[in-house]
């Protein structure tokens, strides 16, 4: 019983840029505990090794083919409802969505 408490959750994401020759490949992958966008965006800065001016304008999609693709996370908020494990996230340095659209 005790292990419930406290308990977090956690969550297992790709990151892949959204524009450029690399797009929609997935370049790192992490296990967050936290699904704020703002920890996400921390993570994908870290992992990509974004500027720190890009990293201050980073925006980050769904890169999905199931409907949800170009969902944009909301930045100060939490992305849980929006994710699913083994997610494929765009990292965007201020660009719009480019990767695949919902039919």
């Amino acid at each position: 019983f005790f292990f419930c408490v406290g308990y977090m959750s956690t969550i297992r994401v790709s990151f892949c840029l959204n524009a450029g020759a690399k797009a929609g490949q997935p370049l790192a992958t992490v296990v967050a505990r936290d699904s704020a966008t703002e920890a996400l965006l921390q993570a994908a800065s870290n992992k990509l090794r974004l500027k720190k001016k890009d990293a201050a304008a980073a925006r980050l999609f769904v890169w999905s083919k199931d409907g949800r693709g170009g969902t944009e996370l909301p930045r100060g908020g939490s992305a849980a409802a929006l994710l699913r494990n083994d997610d494929l996230l765009a990292v965007s340095v201020g660009e719009a969505y480019s990767g695949p659209r919902p039919a």
